[in-house]
């Protein structure tokens, strides 16, 4: 499990009740804005923004923490639009009060975009609190449009000070199975960590890659990775239960071969 450490539980419960044996390897490590002072800003004006798009679940819980922090609460956004990019980020914004207006059939960036697709955006403020590095499709496509977008750093990522060479023993003796990646950064951090990509392509030739979605999936490629697993939809209880069928159908080949 190449993602943060805080975040690992879910992914961790979820395969430990398959009977698997989850191993944490984090590549990224959540850590705040060098300078809150652009997010000060928009919340102090968060009534003059027709759009607040979350993209993640760290953004909600960064962005309505600080929120809190300056003496406010949900009911600034009230009569503001809100898009969350799937349900797990929903999930955490109602957990500060708040029920997010659209979320797109499909969790990415490519989804959002077709989800308002049909919204006329022309002089719209939209605001976007996500990581200081993304994909800056949406932003671009909205602006695009005509709409005045904002973005904003709510969180960045960094690379954690890990014993690397314990994953490197673990993947050559064979008692790593599968690496996870749920995002861009854990594919590139984890190739960093260990050495770059001639280093991790022997260390995975006989390991299990799954990717969360295909935007991820997409970066270990570009590494030189052949990735195995990628679920139908970007969220953790998807990416485990496409990995718990890759080993049923596994299982299931092996029996059909042995008795025929």
């Amino acid at each position: 499990m190449t993602r943060a450490k805080e975040q690992a539980a879910e992914l961790a419960e979820r395969l430990a009740a398959y009977g698997a044996e989850p191993v944490e390897a984090p590549t990224i490590r959540i850590v705040p804005p060098e300078d809150w002072a652009a997010v000060d800003r928009a919340i102090e004006s968060v009534g003059s923004y027709g759009w607040v798009i979350f993209t993640s679940v760290n953004g909600v819980d960064r962005f309505m923490t600080r929120l809190r922090g300056n003496g406010l609460d949900a009911r600034c956004l009230a009569g503001r639009q809100i898009c969350c990019i799937g349900p797990r980020t929903a999930q955490e914004l109602e957990k500060f009060g708040v029920k997010a207006d659209v979320i797109p059939a499909d969790y990415q960036a490519e989804g959002v975009i077709a989800a308002l697709g049909r919204q006329d955006l022309k002089q719209t403020r939209i605001l976007i609190p996500r990581a200081e590095v993304a994909r800056e499709l949406l932003p671009d496509d909205l602006q695009a449009r005509g709409a005045y977008v904002d973005v904003v750093t709510v969180y960045r990522t960094m690379t954690p000070s890990e014993d690397v060479e314990g994953w490197r023993r673990q993947l050559l003796d064979g008692q790593i199975h599968v690496v996870t990646f749920t995002s861009s950064s854990t594919v590139r951090n984890f190739v960093t960590m260990l050495g770059g990509k001639d280093r991790v392509i022997p260390l995975l030739h006989s390991v299990v890659v799954a990717c969360i979605g295909p935007i991820t999936a997409k970066t270990a490629e570009e590494f030189g990775l052949t990735v195995t697993i990628v679920p139908g939809e970007n969220t953790i209880p998807a990416l485990v239960d496409a990995i718990v069928r890759h080993y049923d159908v596994g299982r299931r080949e092996q029996v059909a071969a042995c008795t025929s």
